[in-house]
């Protein structure tokens, strides 16, 4: 009996706790439908909003709002769903920050779409009206420059008049002035001919917009072709003047022209200045996605305008990703939310900075080779413009007004050092490795010295071998930055050969206040042929390490690197040993291998920012890109360089609200380098901790049994 009741108990309390369970799972459930708070406690990370994305967010000073206009049979359905839920993430995230889905596949969306359109529409109309009553002014111009001209080609013909017969040039003076003079008429026609063009272009019926930004782009090249025509026959006319040989009773006359020539010639280009100083409305800038009939639409308030997502880029194959082993929705959201992100800052900051790749190599290569091809479309989707100097062919610096009439954007210059060890290609020794870097040593003291904002990456260099500075890094002196390029850093490794000498090091990022170490902390960062980097306290300089990598007895500054520089540049090349000299070479606690510096100007009232990189490699798209696929995720690799690259850029460019870590180092495991301290309490704990451990509870036992 006893036996039985015992049964009966138990039984009872464990349908009790089975239905206690299934009652609160239940209730779970229904909470969760019913509430906004979400938990993320998947593997995969699928819906946690990186930092820098959250930041963005929560500080939208206006309303903004995303429209997915989408056909929903046309896409992947776990696509839809994680971009959807990305979107709705994000709604829920801000009051400020709507989204609204619109299913084109049926005939209720598609109305609600081309109503959206219309609304777009009539909200940039004023813009439009605005921008066509300018144009029709430059064109007005344009057309008095064309009267102009032909009062210069009578003018012309009148001076054909006045040339002596006995002059013994007379004939060949005519049939230039003749020339002069077709030509002045030429321009004339062709330029009434233009704003013909331009003023059709304006013309539509009243429910549709003109194109200004079309009409703009037929104008411009137009106008600048006809203004170096002008310039031309201005100079020649000029030079014909200022000819003693020639008729006197000509010059005068001749020069009266020139100078006509001249104003009509500046006025054109004030015209052209005119125009490209218009920025497309803001519905013409998503006129490819609204006319496709689907898109993606960031619509910001009317001073802001509006932006759209590619949408084969927001919603790219699948296959690829699934049989890599990805999880596909993960992966999809992560690059949705990337998208979304450069999408609210494109609109929140307008004046985006445009990045200058400056380099010594003999030819620019930078914007046509495969080398930084991903690191140039990174950029570029981000809104930034992307320019290359390279100084040896190209003296002069690219002109930032043609993109930036008004001066209103950062400008960014990117620092690539030449291998100085080169030798010249050609008989010119100009073109040696040496040389060209003095040469980008110099460019680099301008910029320096002019307050520019520079991300400079150095490379190991002759020069301290020859007891000379480095001349790349001897512009940074003012800043009180110093990198020791002449012992590069090494690695002894074990490997199939045995011993070798590694110049591939991972560096840790530098944690601190600073909003460069938010972005960089512990961030893993491989960087080759490493240099190690030293600041001296400067009066007005403020100094901020950003990598770091703890020195132990595998690792120095090795000061016969040359050679071994020399084997790694020369496929099929034996390995050169190297060994630590303590005569020569250095061993250090921890080397500093980024930094960042800033400085007040002698204005008092801007500031110089600098970033030096012990690196000249570390931004290549083989280091940089490579992403693997680890549970499910896809990963970056080395997640601190292109970390260091957004965070640099942002910076350097006066952004320092936009810098925390982005969605590609959110999927990236980061464990926090131990310091020396850590280590040594570790190895204490694991030598005497345990047996410690074993005999305190051997004692325990020993007392409770007695």
């Amino acid at each position: 009996m006893e036996m039985s009741t015992r049964r009966l108990l138990a039984w009872v309390s464990t349908c009790t706790v089975v239905g206690a369970t299934l009652l609160a799972v239940v209730l779970a459930v229904m909470i969760g439908s019913q509430t906004q708070l979400r938990f993320d406690l998947t593997r995969t990370g699928q819906h946690m909003l990186s930092p820098r994305t959250v930041r963005l967010i929560d500080h939208l000073a206006d309303e903004y709002e995303f429209v997915l206009a989408i056909d929903r049979r046309s896409v992947d359905r776990q696509s839809f769903d994680a971009v959807v839920d990305l979107l709705t993430d994000l709604a829920r995230r801000s009051e400020k920050l709507g989204f609204r889905l619109i299913d084109v596949g049926s005939s209720t969306g598609r109305s609600e779409f081309e109503a959206l359109v219309d609304v777009l529409r009539e909200r940039d109309r004023p813009t439009v009206e605005q921008q066509v009553g300018l144009i029709s002014k430059v064109l007005e111009r344009i057309n008095e420059a064309a009267d102009l001209l032909d009062e210069v080609a009578d003018q012309l013909d009148a001076v054909v008049l006045e040339i002596p017969v006995t002059h013994a040039d007379a004939g060949a003076i005519r049939r230039f002035m003749e020339q002069a003079s077709s030509l002045a008429r030429a321009q004339a026609d062709q330029s009434r001919t233009l704003t013909a063009e331009a003023r059709s272009l304006l013309m539509t019926e009243s429910s549709e917009l003109a194109n200004t930004p079309a009409v703009r782009d037929r104008l411009l090249p137009a106008v600048d072709g006809l203004r170096d025509q002008i310039e031309t026959l201005a100079n020649q006319l000029g030079r014909y003047a200022s000819t003693e040989a020639m008729p006197e009773p000509t010059r005068s006359p001749v020069a009266t022209i020139a100078r006509r020539l001249l104003e009509v010639r500046d006025g054109l280009a004030a015209e052209a200045d005119r125009l490209r100083r218009l920025d497309p409305p803001a519905v013409f800038r998503v006129a490819g996605a609204l006319e496709a009939g689907e898109a993606c639409i960031l619509i910001g308030p009317p001073d802001r305008g509006l932006t759209a997502i590619d949408r084969a880029t927001l919603f790219p194959p699948t296959e690829a990703l699934g049989s890599a082993g990805v999880a596909v929705g993960g992966e999809i959201a992560r690059r949705a939310e990337d998208l979304c992100s450069i999408a609210l800052t494109t609109l929140t900051s307008p004046n985006r900075p445009i990045l200058v790749f400056v380099h010594a190599e003999i030819e620019p290569f930078v914007l046509s080779s495969p080398t930084f091809e991903q690191l140039v479309g990174r950029a570029r989707l981000r809104g930034m413009d992307v320019l290359e100097w390279a100084v040896v062919s190209q003296p002069d610096a690219p002109p930032i007004e043609t993109i930036d009439p008004d001066g209103l954007r950062p400008v960014v210059y990117l620092v690539i050092s030449p291998n100085s060890a080169a030798a010249s290609p050609t008989q010119d020794q100009e073109l040696s490795g040496a040389r060209r870097a003095s040469h980008l040593g110099m460019v680099v003291r301008t910029l320096v010295d002019r307050g520019q904002s520079v991300l400079l990456s150095v490379n190991p260099s002759i020069f301290p071998t020859y007891g000379d500075d480095d001349p790349v890094v001897a512009a940074l002196a003012p800043l009180g930055i110093t990198a020791h390029t002449g012992t590069p850093i090494v690695a002894e490794r074990m490997s199939e050969q045995g011993r070798t000498a590694s110049t591939s090091i991972i560096a840790r990022g530098v944690r601190g206040p600073h909003p460069l170490q938010v972005a960089m902390g512990d961030l893993p960062t491989r960087l080759l042929w490493p240099i190690a980097i030293d600041s001296k306290p400067t009066p007005g300089v403020t100094h901020t390490p950003l990598l770091t990598l703890q020195g132990d007895d595998q690792t120095w500054m090795e000061s016969q690197w040359i050679s071994l520089w020399q084997s790694r540049s020369t496929p099929g090349a034996a390995q050169v040993p190297v060994t630590f000299d303590p005569a020569r070479d250095a061993r250090r606690d921890t080397y500093l291998l980024a930094a960042a510096a800033e400085r007040m100007l002698p204005d008092a009232q801007n500031t110089q920012r600098i970033v030096v990189v012990g690196s000249n490699a570390w931004l290549l798209d083989r280091i940089a890109q490579p992403r693997a696929a680890v549970d499910g995720r896809l990963v970056a690799v080395n997640p601190g360089n292109l970390e260091l690259f957004d965070a640099s850029v942002a910076w350097l460019a006066g952004a320092d609200e936009q810098i925390a870590r982005g969605v590609s180092t959110g999927a990236a495991p980061v464990i926090g380098a131990l310091e020396p301290a850590d280590v040594i309490r570790l190895r204490w704990i694991t030598i005497a901790g345990v047996p410690l451990l074993i005999l305190a509870f051997g004692a325990l036992f020993r007392l409770v049994r007695g």
